[in-house]
């Protein structure tokens, strides 16, 4: 979620609001990520998205920044649209979807634009809207969302309906605070300590699991950097593992080695260094979402073959 700053908000009418929704559609299939769950309010949003290739903080910062670039000559502003950087949690699936999908959905009411979930169902900015067919919306994964709560679609949507009735009459929230406030942990049960780190919400094994894979990749890639690694020197490894001269790595040609060798150099930079795809891409003159590609088809190639490049 982004909040705007000082509280402002980042949505003055409907124009807006359809313009974030282009660019949020444009970033989500740039990356490959697909989106569950979003909601426009006044002066901020909330989206549930699984990222495809490349991290989350690209595709919020290519959707973030194209919409405060618009936001900012419409209305004739300068400055920054956000409060500081987006806000993100990493979920158990298993455990929580259903729940946040939920609590995305219920944000109108919260606020009270809407009074009941007969209204909600045609509320045009959020996608409670999409799930229960009121709103088309194509890049929504409806049918992924739908799948959660049954296996046919009607008995799913009745399910679905159930759910958020359940909490809507209840009046009360299955997750603690609102997002981007602090750790999502939900009331009921013992919380245990490991559980309590706000950028990642499940069961205690779920949140020491992500945290730790987290700080393996970052050991990697500071050993590496410390080691005098560079997306240069990974170019070098690479040519000479597979016997393609520097120089035909650097030609952007797309005959299929020099391309296989570029995407080995965007996937090892990425992984091994931290390197965004967007900044392979300048290195080589070309597109982040091309470094991507070549880095997708360079890895299903290394799986094919069971190839490995020892560093």
């Amino acid at each position: 979620m982004s909040r705007g700053i000082d509280g402002i908000d980042i949505f003055r009418d409907d124009t807006d609001r359809e313009q974030f929704l282009a660019y949020l559609q444009r970033a989500l299939t740039t990356t490959e990520s697909r989106c569950y769950a979003w909601c426009l309010m006044s002066n901020h949003y909330h989206v549930l998205v699984r990222p495809g290739e490349g991290r989350l903080s690209r595709l919020f910062r290519q959707h973030n920044t194209a919409y405060a670039t618009y936001f900012n000559r419409r209305h004739e502003r300068r400055g920054y649209l956000y409060q500081d950087r987006f806000k993100s949690v990493a979920s158990q699936e298993t455990r929580f979807f259903r729940e946040l999908v939920g609590y995305i959905h219920l944000n109108p009411v919260r606020a009270g634009l809407v009074s009941s979930l007969d209204e909600l169902d045609h509320f045009p900015w959020c996608s409670h809207a999409v799930v229960t067919g009121s709103r088309a919306c194509t890049w929504l994964s409806r049918d992924e969302v739908l799948q959660r709560f049954g296996h046919s679609r009607r008995e799913a949507l009745q399910a679905y309906r159930n759910f958020l009735r359940e909490k809507f009459d209840g009046g009360s929230e299955t997750l603690e605070g609102q997002v981007g406030a602090g750790a999502l942990l939900p009331r009921q049960g013992k919380v245990s300590e490991a559980s309590a780190d706000d950028r990642v919400m499940g069961d205690a094994e779920f949140v020491a699991g992500a945290l730790r894979r987290e700080r393996q990749r970052v050991s990697q890639c500071v050993r590496f950097r410390r080691d005098g690694w560079t997306i240069e020197r990974i170019e070098q490894r690479i040519s000479a593992t597979c016997g393609i001269p520097v120089g035909e790595i650097r030609s952007r040609s797309k005959a299929r080695l020099p391309s296989l060798a570029r995407g080995l150099v965007a996937l090892y930079s990425h992984e091994n260094l931290g390197e965004s795809y967007c900044s392979v891409g300048r290195y080589y003159g070309m597109t982040g979402p091309s470094m991507i590609f070549a880095a997708r088809r360079a890895r299903e190639h290394c799986r094919a073959k069971q190839l490995t490049i020892d560093f």
